[in-house]
């Protein structure tokens, strides 16, 4: 197989920019994932508070338990539109590499926040059984305390995010 010239690495800039991109695209997996595991909490924490009875009524049927349920929808609505968007915008090779990254900067925050605050409502939702074996919110916490650490905490990627939004002002 032979490679065309615009793929040579030894060209000054061309393997920076090919590992930003690939940070990128590794930024919106592990965001991706964690939407995805955010999405499978709310997906439990519906399931389970409608089958549990307290006080002669399904808990899924108090407005504070809704309350709840309606925020994670939308964080995790929220982080699920940013990695698509970026996800997409690097599939068509739009957008510089600056603004990729801030993107990808953004989706990553809005995911591991998004993923972080599922987890732990899926265990307080779930009641005294949340943390335990038989249930599987309690992984999904570890999970989602782990993934936040990944490529970085979530403070250095707001700090980036904050740079690249100041330097384009």
């Amino acid at each position: 197989m032979r490679l065309e010239a615009a793929a040579r690495l030894d060209v000054p800039g061309r393997a920076a920019a090919g590992l930003a991109r690939a940070q990128v695209a590794a930024m919106l997996q592990l965001a991706a994932e964690q939407v995805g595991g955010a999405a499978r909490c709310l997906a439990l924490t519906t399931a389970y508070t409608a089958e549990r009875v307290q006080f002669g009524r399904a808990v899924a049927s108090f407005q504070a338990i809704k309350h709840r349920c309606a925020e994670m929808m939308v964080r995790i609505e929220t982080a699920r539109s940013v990695v698509r968007a970026t996800a997409a915008r690097l599939a068509a090779g739009e957008g510089s590499d600056a603004a990729l990254q801030a993107e990808a900067a953004a989706a990553r925050v809005l995911a591991t926040e998004a993923y972080r605050f599922c987890a732990q409502e899926a265990i307080q939702l779930h009641g005294g059984v949340g943390f335990t074996w038989e249930y599987d919110p309690q992984m999904h916490f570890k999970r989602a305390q782990w993934a936040s650490q990944w490529l970085g905490p979530v403070e250095q990627w707001r700090e980036a995010l904050a740079v690249q939004l100041l330097d384009a002002a």
